[in-house]
């Protein structure tokens, strides 16, 4: 578990942390493009996750979190839409895969580019 109060963290914001077994896997070990089903399902495991002084039983029903979930599943379920699949997808260096922009390493200004058009979506 991760503690509570350290040096930085004021009394009067909230405090999110989380702790989850295999967070450093996730960049490693990324799947091609998803459902948002898929993500928020995915978002549902044996990570622990605390507000505040208070542990949250599921992120995605609890009214902190629950919005910014859904709207994060709402763009990968745009990413199939073909009028969204060139600001939401690139094909993986590794496979061709689709796969979101976020994973894409900038290496250039048009890779800066791509990634700010898929902020702007």
């Amino acid at each position: 578990m991760l503690p509570l109060s350290g040096a930085g963290m004021q009394l009067n914001q909230p405090q999110i942390l989380a702790s989850h077994n295999s967070f450093s896997g996730v960049y490693r070990n990324t799947v091609g493009a998803r459902t948002g089903g898929a993500f928020i399902q995915g978002l549902r495991d044996d990570r622990e996750v605390w507000l505040g002084k208070e542990p949250v039983a599921d992120v995605t029903t609890h009214p902190a979190f629950r919005t910014a979930i859904e709207s994060i599943a709402h763009l990968y379920d745009m990413q199939p839409d073909p009028a969204y699949q060139e600001p939401l997808c690139y094909p993986s260096p590794s496979n061709l895969d689709p796969v979101g922009p976020s994973f894409l390493i900038p290496r250039s200004q048009e890779d800066l580019v791509r990634r700010r058009q898929m902020v702007k979506v």
